[in-house]
């Protein structure tokens, strides 16, 4: 249950596919555009925010920031070629223990009270990098896991295994069911976690977890873009809007009541 709105299968297939896809273009030297992972992005702009659609939400009017980045890249390569299920295996394992390759990263014109992050190396070192403070990491960050398929020395194309996995995803197959499940528990308890902190945090994760983490922080009321591949050390910033306090008039709530009957 996501917030009381079940994402389907299918779009929960469709974003890992996506981020499988990103992670082998952003690790084989291509840049995407600016702004193909935003639609309606969250950008700050000093003592004011620029929303959707070029409105403006005033500092005031916002009761939590948080703001999520996605790591530096890493070293490790994006497999090619022909692999087997064991192969693909063993290179995610490089890659989570792959160094991140550390540069610059804009973290706005916002105070960050506090920084937490996913305890893998990558994002460990991306979260030192920039950020000065105290830094909490939790295993609730972390991509989701993908069981390794019995497929013995059978050899595909690395795209074919991507899509072998998005359906096992898609359709829930009992391969990858206990994984997609545990993964979702986590989604909503980071956003748990997140929620019970007072003050701007800055989350430092992975593509996956950012794409379905900054959808569950929009279903509980949370303003900011449609996250769909985060791009490497670009921050993207979700914000809960003040509740709106209704002005009474001098006379109480019932004089208001009785003045706004007579001048209909």
């Amino acid at each position: 249950m996501w917030s009381g709105r079940r994402r389907s299968r299918a779009d929960d297939a469709a974003q890992l596919f996506r981020v499988f896809r990103s992670e082998s273009a952003s690790n084989s030297g291509i840049c995407g555009e600016a702004g193909r992972a935003v639609e309606g992005g969250v950008i700050g702009c000093g003592s004011a925010v620029l929303g959707p659609c070029g409105r403006t939400i005033r500092e005031k009017s916002i009761s939590m920031r948080i703001g999520l980045l996605r790591h530096f890249p890493v070293e490790q390569r994006f497999p090619t070629g022909w692999s087997t299920a064991a192969e693909l295996q063993g290179w995610r394992q490089r890659y989570d223990a792959s160094p991140a390759i550390l540069g610059q990263a804009d973290l706005g014109a916002f105070h960050w009270s506090e920084c937490i992050s996913s305890d893998l190396e990558r994002a460990a070192a991306t979260a030192k990098a920039v950020f000065p403070g105290t830094i909490e990491q939790t295993t609730l960050l972390r991509e989701p896991e993908f069981a390794p398929f019995q497929t013995g020395d059978l050899l595909l194309p690395v795209w074919l295994w991507r899509w072998i996995l998005r359906l096992a995803w898609m359709t829930g197959h009992k391969s990858q069911r206990a994984c997609r499940d545990e993964f979702r528990r986590r989604v909503v308890a980071a956003a748990d976690l997140l929620e019970g902190r007072s003050g701007d945090v800055l989350v430092v994760s992975h593509a996956g977890m950012m794409a379905f983490l900054s959808a569950e922080l929009r279903g509980r009321g949370f303003v900011g873009p449609k996250l769909r591949i985060a791009e490497h050390a670009r921050l993207y910033v979700y914000e809960r809007p003040s509740p709106t306090r209704r002005a009474s008039s001098p006379g109480g709530p019932n004089e208001s009541m009785g003045h706004s009957q007579t001048s209909r």
